[in-house]
Formats: C-alpha cells, sequence, structure tokens
C-alpha cells in the first residue's frame, strides 16, 4: 500500500472511530467528521467557532448511495435529479427537504432544509470506499476569516484542535455555488458552477 493509501485507510478510521479533521476537497479544504454524532458536530461547531443558528453542509458517497437511502418525497424530485445528474460528483451544494433512514446530527438540520454535495476529489472518494454514511463538509477556516487554498494556509487554532489531517491539492480553488431547491429554486452562493448555467440547466 503507497503512502497516499495508508493516510486514507487511516483517515477513514479516524471517522469511523467519531475523530474530526481536515481533507481536502474539490473546492476549499473541509473539517469532517461523521454527520450522525452530535458530539463530532459541536466539537467541529467549536473548532469552527460558528454562530449557533448556523449548520453544517455534508457529503455523502453518491448518487446512488443517496436514492437508496434518503427519502425524497419533500424535494422537487426531477430538478433534483437534473441537478445531481449534471452536477454531481462535483462543486454543487444544494440545500434541500431530505431526510434519511437513520438520525444526523441536528447541526445539520436548518428549518428541516440539508445542505448536500457529492464531491469529486479523490481523497474524498476513497474515504467513501471505506466509509458508508454522510460526513460533515464544512470549511477549516475560522468562522468570519478567509477559507485557506493550501494546506499551510489553514489556522494553527483548527489544526491543533482536530484528530487528523490529509494533506491534498484542492482543484478549483473556489468555494461550491450553493442551491436551494424547494418547489422552486434559488441561488444562495455563486461559486465554481455559474448561475447562468443552473438556469439552463434547470428551466430547459
Amino acid at each position: 500500500m503507497t503512502e497516499n493509501h495508508q493516510s486514507i485507510a487511516f483517515v477513514s478510521e479516524q471517522i469511523k472511530n467519531q475523530k474530526i479533521g481536515v481533507v481536502p476537497t474539490d473546492t476549499l479544504f473541509a473539517l469532517t467528521g461523521d454527520a450522525r454524532s452530535e458530539e463530532v458536530a459541536m466539537r467541529i461547531f467549536n473548532v469552527k467557532k460558528r454562530m449557533p443558528e448556523k449548520s453544517f453542509p455534508i457529503f455523502v458517497p453518491s448518487l446512488d448511495w443517496l436514492l437508496k437511502n434518503a427519502n425524497l418525497k419533500y424535494l422537487n424530485l426531477k430538478m433534483f435529479l437534473k441537478l445531481a445528474y449534471t452536477f454531481w460528483p462535483g462543486p454543487l451544494t444544494v440545500v434541500s427537504r431530505l431526510t434519511f433512514n437513520f438520525n444526523l446530527s441536528e447541526k445539520i438540520l436548518h428549518d428541516d432544509f440539508i445542505a448536500i454535495r457529492i464531491v469529486s476529489h479523490p481523497v474524498i472518494m476513497k474515504i467513501f470506499e471505506e466509509v458508508n454514511f454522510p460526513i460533515i463538509g464544512t470549511s477549516a477556516n475560522i468562522s468570519g476569516k478567509i477559507n485557506p487554498l493550501t494546506f499551510d494556509e489553514i489556522d494553527k487554532d483548527v489544526l491543533e484542535n482536530v484528530d487528523f489531517c490529509s494533506v491534498g491539492e484542492l482543484i478549483y480553488y473556489a468555494p461550491s455555488t450553493v442551491l436551494k431547491l424547494d418547489k422552486g429554486f434559488e441561488i444562495l452562493r455563486e461559486g465554481v458552477i455559474k448561475e447562468s448555467l443552473l438556469k439552463k440547466v434547470l428551466e430547459n
């Protein structure tokens, strides 16, 4: 096994053991851990010094996994699947009403909405070869401070309070685009994917 594979195996085991850490994604570095655990979410919440009313996005293993494990009856399924088949895995976060057949941390939910993404970075994809549950995927910065674009830019206070780190290059060096999907759609943040492209996909 190569050093990189050992690192990913170690990270995956840490996540299974309710530890928290930093991983590279296709967009930015992320703080991560088991999204089902209230203790894990609280630790990440404290590391980020996050405002109490803010929730955490999650990463899931794949669209197939999501269709098997989530209840999608409360969202616009036609729009959701258009987005999923067009942009996932990739830099789009979809905020929507869905539930799972297991409990998630309360810090994932915001007014019954969940922010969810399937990530295209090889490190995350390899983690999900070992981990078969959602993980938190929130930017690895102190709330209100800049998002680090290299591992060396990550705040020392963050690194001192996590259990593991996976070093790797980002792909886009920019945040994901965030789209809220209810009866219609609302673009909450334009990131890597431009608003014009999203509208073109959803309105065709």
